[in-house]
């Protein structure tokens, strides 16, 4: 086990500005789930808080983030002020969380999805800009949110390199014309979505440092 100290610092897994807020569902591999470590040896408990906490992350900015903060953590985790609860399950709920160095925690699985998902938002952003620019003969600047796609690719490739969103003509800023299948590529990595260190491995803080492996 690595000291604080010690422990690398990881950059962020998806960009500051990945803000899923209004996608209203989070995919979930089922099958994925069902074979990870964390349905496998987990107590009862924690599988539930493990699911509430991804599902909380999806919607916190950056994406697939949460705040090291015992109490916020406890509440997304479904727990309320129950601090002391939160404290005995946080091990195996916080099980493929890292901490990186913005001082959020981050879950390289669904950070996968989330910049997924962000690509084909950018994708659909530079669509409607270019059809609204075509349709009021108005100036449209592609060069930002291309800039944005490429950062968030390769940060996606470090995750998954397999991503069926790597091979798409549209989440790689190419016009899809109406020839067909770009993109048809074999599954994902079959990552295991836990095992992870349970915080932020770093200095201890008025929340209390993570706990190590």
């Amino acid at each position: 086990m690595l000291s604080p100290s010690s422990q690398p610092i990881r950059p962020p897994l998806t960009p500051a500005e990945c803000d899923l807020r209004d996608f209203a569902f989070m995919p979930l591999e089922v099958a994925r789930l069902r074979s990870s470590d964390l349905a496998a040896l987990a107590p009862d408990r924690e599988p539930p808080a493990a699911v509430l906490l991804w599902g909380a992350s999806w919607h916190q900015v950056p994406a697939a983030s949460l705040p090291d903060d015992t109490q916020v953590l406890a509440n997304l985790a479904g727990l309320g002020r129950d601090t002391r609860t939160w404290a005995s399950i946080r091990e195996g709920a916080m099980r493929g969380w890292v901490c990186c160095s913005d001082g959020r925690l981050y879950h390289s699985v669904v950070a996968e999805k989330a910049l997924e998902a962000w690509l084909e938002k950018l994708a659909m952003r530079i669509s409607s800009g270019e059809g609204n620019a075509k349709r009021w003969q108005i100036a449209f600047d592609r060069a930002p949110l291309e800039a944005a796609m490429a950062e968030s690719r390769q940060l996606l490739l470090a995750l998954n390199p397999h991503s069926r969103a790597l091979r798409k003509r549209r989440t790689l800023g190419v016009p899809v014309t109406s020839g067909g299948s770009a993109g048809d590529v074999p599954p994902g990595s079959q990552d295991d979505p836990g095992g992870i260190p349970s915080g932020c491995r770093r200095a201890p803080h008025k929340h209390g440092k993570g706990e190590g492996e």
